[in-house]
């Protein structure tokens, strides 16, 4: 369906979309028709219900000559009673066609209404419900829908009062809802009949105005074919109209003139285009002989510049070499002259460094006294301290004995407490006390002798290594003074070494002043030599940038 759809023109879908919204239309006010046809029926049934009542009341008050109440136990009206008296309600059937009935409380007595057995429904009662608590419940009339003996009718009940305004029944009348709607069947056929022949038309009508109007559409289409397959004759018809369609047409004027200088502007530039092609052809030509000769010079001139530039390198080269050996003599000679005064430097300060050792030598030897007399104080020291450490002994001793009369003296004392009894026992824990501590001192005067005999094993040690100090600082001032005599020979033959050294300085420093001299002569050789090939670069340098310069004039010929 939707790729049926797609393949229509918009004409075509605009006409469909039209015809079926004014078919659509149709069937809305056909619907409304009958919705309102019906409503006012409904409306006009209630009327005519509360007119059937107004009927029935007053055929009973006439037929009584009085208002409703009960005599008896049975209902009636002023003298006439209406218990199973069938009088009025069958008058309304045949003066009006409507079905009546006359209820005693919630009791049927009176009706002409039948039921499927044919019988008049005398005696059904009316079931409890919105109808009951209207009716007869608040006392109030109800208009609707009712189920009377197994048959919907379209009722309108009113209750009936006493003269103190109590309910004592009610009377009914209606039509059955089959009646009402066989009536609006009868309606609903010409309604809709006319409503149809209204859409019919109405869908002819939009059918050819829109297919009147959009024609242009298809012409508009037709005109653009034509333009696209560069037709500029084609004649614009609508241009002059007022609406959407003349905005269009001339717009796709406008497009058609555009279209056209377009093409002819085409034609101008392919017109320089062959021009420009042409001049271009000659002045290749003319570029091409250009350049030959260009070339030619350029080469010429490159090659001159190249010879001077191999001339300018082996005479730099020449130059180097020449700079390089006397650069190598001269460092020669400085190198010698420098080792000479080197050797007289280093004779000068070996004359300095003896004459310090000789200082040297005599101070080491007064250190060595001095040590030797710091050693036999020291040796003196240590000795103190051994006896020192030798009475600290002594005294610890004593400590100990001390400790063991006191450990012996708690034992005594805590034999004596334990055959006193209860009355020695604070004194046994006493006794317990004085022997811990003996015991504790015992200990601590083991560890003190211990350290006492550590303290006098290394005295000794200490003794033994000073006593050997001092024979090695002996032994130390002999060779120092052995030392200061060889020194003192060194000094005198040091002094003649330094003396040749300085005639020999004086001879190297005359050969380095004219190797200096050849060095200059090398160096002023090269700075022509370089001068020479820095021209001849130039040379070749403005020879590639003439060829450069040639190119680049040459492209911007072949570009126009």
């Amino acid at each position: 369906m939707h790729s049926l759809f797609a393949r229509l023109s918009i004409t075509h879908r605009i006409v469909l979309i039209t015809v079926l919204g004014a078919f659509v239309s149709t069937i809305a006010m056909i619907s409304l028709v009958l919705g309102i046809v019906q409503s006012s029926l409904a409306a006009r049934a209630v009327e005519s219900q509360k007119a059937n009542l107004r009927i029935f009341q007053e055929l009973l008050r006439t037929k009584g000559g009085g208002d409703a109440h009960l005599v008896n136990g049975k209902l009636a009206w002023g003298s006439y009673v209406v218990d199973n008296n069938h009088e009025v309600v069958d008058q309304l059937r045949w003066a009006m066609g409507i079905g009546a009935s006359i209820f005693k409380g919630d009791t049927r007595v009176s009706t002409n209404v039948l039921t499927t057995e044919g019988k008049r429904g005398v005696g059904t009662q009316l079931a409890q419900g919105p109808i009951y608590e209207t009716v007869l419940t608040e006392g109030k009339p109800f208009f609707g829908e009712a189920n009377v003996i197994g048959t919907v009718y379209l009722v309108g009940y009113e209750p009936v009062k006493d003269a103190s305004g109590k309910v004592i029944g009610a009377i009914v009348a209606g039509m059955p809802r089959s009646t009402f709607f066989a009536m609006l069947g009868d309606i609903r056929l010409p309604v809709i009949g006319t409503a149809a022949i209204i859409g019919m038309v109405g869908c002819l009508v939009l059918f050819f105005v829109t297919k009147m109007q959009l024609s242009a559409i298809g012409r508009l289409a037709d005109d653009m074919e034509r333009l696209t397959a560069r037709d500029y004759s084609v004649e614009l018809t609508d241009t002059h109209r007022h609406d959407e369609v003349g905005d269009m047409s001339r717009a796709l004027a406008g497009f058609k003139d555009s279209l056209a200088r377009a093409e002819e502007i085409d034609r101008l530039r392919e017109a320089e285009i062959e021009a420009q092609l042409t001049k271009r052809a000659a002045m290749d030509a003319v570029t091409r002989s250009f350049t030959a000769t260009m070339e030619k010079v350029v080469g010429e001139v490159t090659a001159a510049a190249g010879a001077l530039t191999s001339n300018a390198q082996g005479l730099s080269t020449t130059a180097d070499r020449t700079l390089t050996q006397a650069s190598s003599m001269a460092s020669a000679s400085d190198q010698a002259s420098g080792n000479v005064q080197a050797v007289a430097a280093a004779t000068k300060q070996l004359t300095a460094s003896i004459g310090e050792i000789s200082r040297r030598v005599v101070e080491a030897s007064n250190v060595a006294s001095r040590a030797v007399g710091e050693a036999e104080d020291t040796n003196r020291m240590v000795r103190g301290l051994a006896e020192a450490a030798a009475r600290i002994g002594e005294v610890v001793k004593m400590i100990n004995d001390i400790a063991a009369q006191t450990n012996l003296l708690a034992l005594n004392a805590t034999i004596e407490a334990a055959r006193a009894g209860d009355a020695g026992k604070g004194f046994a824990v006493v006794a317990n006390e004085v022997k811990s501590l003996a015991n504790q001192t015992a200990k601590a005067t083991e560890d003190i002798q211990s350290q006492v005999a550590a303290i006098q094993s290394e005295t000794d040690k200490a003794v033994s290594a000073i006593n050997g100090i001092t024979q090695t600082i002996d032994t130390i001032s002999t060779i120092t003074a052995t030392v200061a005599s060889a020194v003192q020979e060194q000094g005198i033959a040091t002094g003649d070494i330094s003396r040749s050294v300085q005639q020999a300085a004086a001879g190297t420093a005359e050969v380095s002043r004219n190797i200096m001299d050849v060095t200059e002569a090398a160096r002023d050789t090269e700075v022509s030599a370089t001068d020479l090939l820095s021209a001849a670069e130039a040379l070749n340098q403005q020879s590639d940038a003439m060829r450069a310069e040639v190119e680049s004039f040459l492209e911007r010929v072949r570009e126009g």
